[in-house]
């Protein structure tokens, strides 16, 4: 299996972020500039719903109660979306309506209620719910501002963990503005909390070693156990997921086959890109991805970047004194 297709950005930060040297911290990361608070206007937060992605098939078109809709019902509906909601539909459509859709190129947002979601972080968040990671990578990294909601940079975040990015997803997290960690405090304070293990000495000096130990760092700090049942382990946040995954603490519950027919999709693909598992385990996955139709996102995150170590940017930007 491959890892999902290298993406162009720059080596130490997504490219929708400017980095300044901050010479007063002391985790060695850059962060963003300035430090403000930046509100969407209408028009960028238009330009952000109007973003869609291909659909998986050429033959593809919206099925007719998704047609002629307002921007209001398309909120309404793609927020009500679910297996259970489609019943009479194939999962691979209920993506391609998530991916595609977009608002009357007549209607614009009205001024942002901050408790309504957008288009594009409902197209995220529904996209990250259904396990479509690498089409969360995509979409995210269209984006060249700033998100407009933690709900987006949640999943973008997610994502970039999914894919091996970690040294990117703790600089999007360090330059995401405070509004934005204020939203979702217990999933950003996991990030700062992992990241902080990365980038310490004590993950080691090993490249290759960095994630493992950073994952045993934060499963001590937090005091984590490895669930005993599915239902709990869906209720684990994708952070402590990666974590206990990459440690061989969820080996045992996995090892049921039926036991992992119950699991929800995030988890089921969170759980597809841990690179040393397990042979049964990764067969068992497997196989209930195929079942799903979730098996093109296995396929791409047995080892989800090619190119090099994620990790090996964080040591480009560690300060040197003297």
């Amino acid at each position: 299996m491959q890892g999902p297709p290298a993406i162009q950005q720059t080596r130490i930060l997504p490219s929708k972020i400017t980095p300044v040297q901050n010479n007063n911290g002391t985790d060695g990361l850059s962060k963003a500039a300035p430090d403000v608070q930046m509100a969407h206007s209408v028009e960028d937060l238009g330009a952000l719903e109007a973003l869609t992605l291909p659909s998986d098939s050429e033959n593809f078109e919206l099925p007719k109660e998704w047609k002629n809709l307002s921007r209001e019902d398309i909120i309404q509906k793609l927020g009500d979306l679910s297996l259970d909601s489609e019943k009479d539909m194939s999962r691979n459509n209920i993506i391609n309506i998530i991916s595609t859709i977009s608002p009357p190129a007549d209607e614009t947002p009205d001024q942002r209620d901050q408790k309504t979601l957008d288009i594009y972080s409902i197209r995220l968040a529904k996209l990250l719910q259904f396990g479509e990671l690498q089409k969360v990578l995509s979409l995210y990294k269209m984006n060249e501002g700033i998100p407009p909601t933690s709900q987006a940079a949640e999943a973008g975040v997610s994502a970039m963990f999914w894919a091996k990015q970690t040294a990117l997803a703790c600089l999007e997290q360090k330059a995401l503005p405070a509004n934005i960690h204020q939203e979702n405090p217990s999933f950003w304070d996991k990030v700062g909390l992992f990241c902080n293990g990365l980038l310490g000495p004590a993950s080691g000096e090993d490249e290759t070693l960095k994630f493992i130990n950073a994952s045993r760092i934060y499963v001590a700090a937090t005091g984590l156990d490895a669930p005993d049942t599915i239902e709990k382990l869906n209720s684990y946040d994708q952070i402590s997921l990666v974590a206990l995954g990459n440690l061989g603490k969820l080996s045992e519950i996995l090892k049921n086959s039926d036991a992992t027919q119950q699991l929800a999709d995030l988890p089921l693909s969170l759980l597809l890109a841990i690179e040393q598992q397990d042979p049964e385990i990764k067969q068992i996955l497997e196989t209930e991805a195929t079942h799903r139709g979730l098996i093109r996102i296995s396929e791409q995150a047995s080892s989800p970047l090619e190119e090099e170590d994620q990790t090996e940017p964080l040591e480009e930007n560690v300060k040197t004194d003297g």
